[in-house]
């Protein structure tokens, strides 16, 4: 059952029988088989990822310092920046491959449905043939989620409608907010969601495709990989969350999207802008900050120490987590500890990130440090409260991406 929420209370919607039945059976079987076709690109994803973005961190980050330091306004600056994007495009690529991963966890934080989708929306180019509508409650509830993996699998739909309407049509984004009961769709947990419902007046998709659209490499449609939809297949099921279509031929197509939601009745009190980041009374910027960088990489060692030296802090750097452990004991010993520490999860044949934690919180209960990695799927990095850290940054990262995290992670 699903039970959809209006301002004034909770109206019971029945859909179906609480006893799954034997369509109910096979779509499941179904999803089972999509899952498993999935496996196999989890291989590909955990196997390339880690080594790319840390190239990629190298290149993006020397280009940050480029940038910042190339006259304002300049045609040099303009051509950074544009390199720049393009850097980030490359790590998107990657990033699509990440939820196919076995360890693929999203990075979850609580985000605002209602400004969220909008926002993910606002770069995208709709033709002059495109209405797009929106249709979201005005207390849309907050859903906690990886931002990037979700705003991707958004674009990717509302992209496949594009397509399905070459002659032009319109195209509908709706959120509401519902309560799965018992014998809710597909496997869901009872509890609250935001459903998001992408529907389009296209052409509509053929009874024999609706089979397939979910799987890895199928696609109908010139100039595609056929990722698309496994991917948002796969980051659906890694937010405990689901996705489902319906579509008859010539009739358009919708997209049911259901994203677990911190129901209104259990958020905080605290204004919105404290929830999404927007604190006052930060002490990043309000003198020189003291930052010791982990890495086993040499490149990415000293382009983040300039990006950080550039912002005005004092920079010392260690190769694995026991030379990042002797530097830290060193600052305390003679009473200027460090007031950040940046720490690589993964080093190869050293102690890496979380086990240095373990042993900076027994050397000092008060240090904060973050979290970083090339692989951004790893449960550390999507958990990181869990180990201590106050936040995580995934590779590659910029200087704007640095600057953000540092002043989180001190105001905090």
């Amino acid at each position: 059952m699903i039970y959809t929420r209006s301002k004034a209370n909770l109206t019971q919607a029945t859909q179906g029988e609480t006893k799954k039945t034997d369509t109910e059976r096979k779509r499941l079987a179904k999803e089972s088989h999509h899952l498993q076709r999935l496996e196999g690109l989890g291989v590909l994803a955990g196997g390339i990822a880690h080594d790319f973005n840390n190239v990629l961190t190298g290149i993006l980050g020397n280009i940050s310092i480029a940038r910042i330091t190339a006259d304002p306004g300049s045609k040099v600056q303009e051509a950074l920046l544009n390199a720049e994007k393009s850097c980030q495009v490359a790590s998107g690529l990657v990033q699509k491959l990440l939820p196919f991963a076995h360890s693929g966890a999203p990075v979850k934080a609580l985000v605002p449905m209602k400004i969220f989708i909008r926002e993910s929306l606002r770069s995208y180019e709709f033709p002059p043939s495109i209405q797009l509508r929106f249709s979201l409650e005005d207390d849309l509830w907050d859903a906690e989620l990886d931002g990037g993996q979700v705003k991707n699998v958004l674009i990717s739909l509302v992209d496949n409608s594009v397509h399905a309407c070459p002659e032009g049509g319109v195209i509908e984004l709706a959120g509401k907010n519902v309560i799965v009961g018992e014998g809710g769709p597909g496997n869901l947990a009872p509890g609250p969601y935001v459903r998001l419902t992408i529907t389009d007046t296209g052409r509509g998709i053929a009874e024999e495709d609706r089979e397939r659209i979910f799987d890895p490499y199928f696609t109908t449609k010139d100039g595609s990989n056929g990722l698309g939809l496994a991917f948002a297949f796969s980051v659906l099921k890694r937010h405990s969350g689901s996705i489902t279509v319906r579509s008859l031929p010539g009739s358009g197509a919708a997209f049911d999207l259901f994203l677990p939601a911190k129901a209104e009745i259990e958020q905080e009190s605290s204004p919105v802008p404290d929830r999404v980041g927007e604190r006052k009374g930060s002490r990043a910027g309000k003198g020189r900050k003291s930052v010791l960088i982990m890495d086993d990489e040499k490149d990415i060692l000293e382009t983040a120490g300039q990006m950080i030296a550039i912002m005005g802090n004092s920079v010392s750097t260690a190769r694995d987590g026991e030379e990042a452990i002797s530097r830290y004991r060193e600052s305390l010993d003679e009473g200027r500890p460090f007031d950040a520490v940046i720490l690589d999860l993964r080093v190869p044949g050293g102690m890496g990130g979380r086990e240095t934690m373990e042993k900076l919180r027994v050397i000092d209960p008060g240090v904060t440090a973050w979290v970083s990695s090339g692989y951004s799927g790893d449960p550390i990095m999507s958990e990181y409260g869990r180990y201590g850290f106050k936040a995580a940054v995934a590779k590659p990262y910029s200087s704007d991406d640095l600057k953000r995290v540092l002043e989180k992670v001190l105001e905090e």
